[in-house]
Formats: C-alpha cells, structure tokens, sequence
C-alpha cells in the first residue's frame, strides 16, 4: 500500500472483518462472558467513554457481567481497520433494556492485540442512554 494524504481514499478503505473478530463478538453479542473473555490478556486495559480505565481481566469480567445483566447488546459492524495488532472499529450498537427500551448509538471501538488476545480496548460510546436520571 502506498502512503497517501488524501482522506477521501484512506476512508474508503474498508477490509473484510476479520475472522476472530466476528467470532468475540458473536460470543459478546450472544452474552457468553466465559467464552469471549478468554480472548482477553491478563493485564487488559479496559475504558469505555469518560469512564476510568478498568486494569486487568478481572475487573473487566465484573464489569462486563454487571452490562449483561443490565442490557442485551448487538454490534453490527459499520467499518473495521486492521493494521499491525490494531484494530478500529465502527458499530452502530444496539442495546435492549429490561423494559423493552432498545437505543442504537454509534460507537468506535480501538483494540490493541497480540495473535488475537487483545490487551487493549477502548470504547468510545455516548452513554447517555444508560444513564437513569429521575
């Protein structure tokens, strides 16, 4: 690939999802924490939106099992790029509440990985729509 400037083009670079990629989140999707959590590096850094970072798979499972427990969650993939033990990806995520309440926010999200397990990921993701305000 030749290095360019032009934007128009490096956003049309659109690759085919990763095989590993559509199965973690077939298992994220499906709510099998065992199952996808094994992709993830002892030392995992997990962040979503403004939160603080959560370190380490531990905390990332107990967080995680707290979001299944509260919301079904879908991530239709919109683009991916794959680079180097970097991925980016844009979802157009859907949650289902316990109320039947469903929200669709878009979202980003940035893996750092090495043969798979990954080691890093950030969300970025308004989340507004978990927040109860009474």
């Amino acid at each position: 690939m030749t290095a360019t400037t032009d934007v128009a083009e490096i956003l049309t670079l659109r690759p085919e999802v990763p095989g590993w990629l559509v199965d973690h989140y077939a298992l994220v999707d499906a709510g099998d924490l065992e199952g996808y959590s094994k992709d993830f590096a002892d030392d995992l850094t997990l962040t979503f939106g403004a939160l603080p970072p959560l370190h380490g798979k531990a905390a990332a499972v107990q967080a995680l099992r707290t979001a299944h427990e509260t919301h079904a969650m879908q991530h239709p993939f919109r683009n991916v790029w794959d680079a180097h033990g970097h991925v980016m990806i844009q979802f157009q995520e859907r949650f289902t509440f316990p109320d039947g309440r469903v929200e669709t926010v878009p979202t980003m999200a940035v893996i750092r990985h090495d043969a798979h397990v990954i080691s890093s990921l950030q969300v970025f993701i308004d989340r507004a729509p978990f927040v109860t305000v009474p």
